[in-house]
Parts: structure tokens; C-alpha cells; sequence
């Protein structure tokens, strides 16, 4: 009933046709934004295994920059104990 007393009626098959195109429109809406999900879904995991690699590989070069630093250090007091021969040496033969 309207405001005058009027009857009011609905036309269901034109409100039908437009609840469906409605409902059609945000199924497609929903697929892409399901697949735009998935594709950053997929993105996420790979840059996360890219970086677990690059931890990794970052913890294994830390490893081998130990090593070297040690056989420098080691290379270094050699090198110290050869120059103090060498000077040793020379002032004996003076």
C-alpha cells in the first residue's frame, strides 16, 4: 500500500532479470579476485623460498668469510715470525 492508498506491485520477471545479471556480475568479480589471491599467493611462497635460499647461501658465506679470516690471521702471524727471523738474521750477520 502506498503512501495514497495506492496498491503497489513488484514486476518480478524485470527484478528477476536484474538479480541475476547482479549475481552474475559478482560471480565474476569473485573469480578474478580468487585467481588475483592465488597468483599472489603463488608469488608470496616463491619469494619466501628465494629467500630461505639466500638466508642460506648468506649463512654459508658468513661461514667461509670465518674461515678465511682465520687462515689470513694465520698467514699474517706466519709472516710476522719470517720478518723477525729474516731481521734476526740479518743483524747476525753483521
Amino acid at each position: 500500500v502506498g503512501e495514497n492508498s495506492e496498491n503497489m506491485a513488484i514486476n518480478y520477471a524485470g527484478f528477476s532479470v536484474v538479480a541475476i545479471k547482479a549475481i552474475q556480475q559478482q560471480q565474476q568479480q569473485i573469480s578474478a579476485l580468487k585467481e588475483a589471491l592465488l597468483r599472489q599467493t603463488q608469488t608470496t611462497r616463491y619469494l619466501q623460498k628465494q629467500e630461505d635460499k639466500w638466508k642460506t647461501e648468506n649463512e654459508q658465506m658468513k661461514k667461509q668469510m670465518n674461515v678465511l679470516n682465520t687462515e689470513n690471521d694465520h698467514i699474517k702471524k706466519r709472516m710476522e715470525q719470517l720478518e723477525a727471523f729474516m731481521v734476526s738474521a740479518m743483524n747476525q750477520n753483521k
